[in-house]
């Protein structure tokens, strides 16, 4: 009886009930259930997609021989609806190359330590861009109704059975989550009321570390299972139409992207597209005046720990990194009342962190001003994502 009941216990944690509760899901699947090659995978960023590391392996597994990928996390500028958006057209364009998308609104830097944790054994190259917004810093950090919309029992769990995550580094994962998990919104994650944040020896550790293995396991399994459920058919690699990444025609594209722009924005000064503009802002815009006159996102705030804590990620798992720094709307911030000067003071702090942990950084502080960067007051737009695109590309190309 004992030794049946390890058996199960054992086979309860075992990768193999992973892949099975995925395929599983998978026989099951949500109807209708889409239907895309394996290099239009790199830009389906479902919710239930994102909280696994299937769509990711599946990737690898399908994509055609010879073409790279670059893994690029971020939150809710993956969802301008700009046709410069990765997402749109990347992997249609570009013969050799894709650009591997993971983020939705809500997803910071925690979030995505979790998820680099989870998926690094598998990143090929081992490198990974984080796209960083200057909205994560507010000082109140995120909020557990945020984390529980994003967060992932299954990246979670990856994450603290890395065995090559350095124990302080599991242990402030483990603490920082329990900060922000909430037991009814986040079952299955590390919460203050189980004693994740008691003093932690490392017996102790090792301890919660099984614990949370096999308490965590039910809602894991179900999410790998609803992963499968809504994951699209897979009808082969794709092609490799397109031109190489080494021969992609930037400028005439940023032309492009300019005429759209223009098109996008004729209501407003601010550059923001006219239909957000219409539907955020017109209504409310003389109670906006100098709304921001108080705002300071250099000043404390959570998120620098928790981009801290990614970066010490990264380096305990040997992962390369390219941090690229988003800029405000200039035009909208000084009529919001957060003038430029202070906003510098949000970009040293970036740069600083970068220097700091001797990792790059795709700088786009100087394009405050420039029309068509932005698509709103705060997501990129037509030009700017054709900048961030070119760099990541060069990163994942650089030696």
């Amino acid at each position: 009886m004992g030794g049946a009941l390890v058996i199960g216990g054992l086979t309860l944690v075992s990768p193999l009930a992973d892949a099975a509760a995925f395929r599983v899901g998978g026989a099951n699947a949500a109807q209708p259930v889409p239907q895309m090659n394996a290099r239009d995978l790199t830009g389906y960023t479902d919710a239930a997609s994102m909280r696994t590391r299937d769509r990711y392996q599946t990737y690898l597994a399908s994509r055609p021989a010879g073409v790279n990928s670059i893994y690029v996390m971020g939150s809710s500028e993956l969802g301008s609806n700009v046709p410069q958006n990765p997402i749109s057209y990347f992997s249609r364009s570009v013969s050799d190359t894709d650009l591997f998308m993971s983020g939705r609104g809500y997803v910071q830097s925690l979030p995505h330590a979790l998820e680099l944790a989870a998926i690094a054994d598998d990143l090929r190259p081992r490198k990974v861009v984080l796209i960083v917004s200057p909205q994560w810093f507010s000082p109140g950090g995120m909020s557990p109704q945020s984390f529980g919309e994003v967060a992932s029992v299954t990246f979670t769990r990856d994450a603290l059975d890395n065995s090559r995550l350095q124990e302080s580094t599991r242990e402030a994962l483990t603490r920082r989550v329990a900060e922000l998990a909430d037991p009814e919104d986040s079952p299955g994650l590390p919460v203050a009321s189980s004693g994740a944040l008691a003093p932690l020896n490392p017996l102790r550790t090792s301890l919660h570390r099984v614990a949370y293995q096999f308490t965590s396991r039910p809602e894991d399994l179900q999410k790998r299972y609803s992963a499968g459920r809504h994951a699209p058919d897979i009808t082969g690699p794709g092609d490799t139409k397109g031109v190489p990444h080494d021969q992609i025609p930037w400028a005439a594209w940023q032309e492009q992207a300019a005429k759209d722009g223009q098109r996008a924005v004729t209501n407003n000064p601010y550059f923001i597209e006219d239909g957000y503009f219409t539907t955020y802002v017109a209504a409310k815009l003389p109670t906006l005046k100098d709304s921001m006159a108080t705002l300071d996102y250099a000043g404390p705030a959570p998120e620098y720990g928790d981009l801290e804590l990614f970066l010490q990620t990264a380096k305990d798992l040997d992962v390369q990194v390219l941090l690229v720094s988003v800029p405000m709307n200039g035009r909208w911030y000084d009529y919001a009342g957060y003038p430029a000067s202070r906003r510098a003071l949000y970009y040293a702090k970036i740069r600083d962190i970068a220097h700091q942990w001797r990792v790059p950084v795709a700088d786009f502080s100087d394009q405050e001003y420039t029309p068509y960067f932005l698509y709103d007051v705060m997501h990129l737009g037509w030009k700017g994502w054709l900048d961030v695109t070119r760099a990541c590309v060069e990163f994942g190309y650089r030696n």
